[in-house]
């Protein structure tokens, strides 16, 4: 039985509103919860928003402010790892924004990656998963450099 193949395509004019939106108001969050550190969209967010995910008013966060949450840490991904692009994916499960590595059939559900971790009680540490991920892409890059 083969898995269905995955689609990619750009993002949609509504979740590239809702990602503003996602942004704004983790923005907003660093600001009141991790002392006024601002976000930039590169590699330096993930000390704040490891700042965040370990605040005891965001760990019992609801499944919107942690989706939010995994927009910024997709973003600090995409800027410190070249050939990560936001993207529509759609496969047998339906269509959400995911994280793409260069053109190849490889996604990251960073928006729901957080969440997941607090469904599952697991603590996070944002640079080690980064870190992580990194490594998972070079080997896959590698690998299809090698076939």
């Amino acid at each position: 039985m083969s898995t269905p193949a995955l689609s990619f395509t750009p993002l949609s004019a509504p979740v590239i509103e809702e990602f503003a939106e996602a942004r704004n108001f983790v923005a907003d969050l660093a600001e009141r919860l991790a002392n006024g550190r601002r976000l930039t969209q590169s590699e330096a967010d993930l000390a704040v928003l490891q700042t965040l995910v370990e605040h005891e008013d965001v760990q019992h966060a609801n499944f919107d402010a942690w989706v939010a949450l995994g927009v910024a840490f997709g973003d600090a991904l995409a800027a410190s790892i070249p050939g990560l692009e936001w993207r529509l994916v759609t496969d047998q499960s339906g269509t959400s924004a995911a994280l793409q590595f260069r053109s190849m059939p490889i996604s990251i559900a960073a928006p729901t990656m957080l969440w997941k971790r607090v469904e599952r009680g697991e603590r996070m540490d944002l640079a080690f998963m980064a870190q992580e991920i990194r490594m998972l892409l070079e080997e896959a890059a590698l690998d299809s450099e090698g076939a």
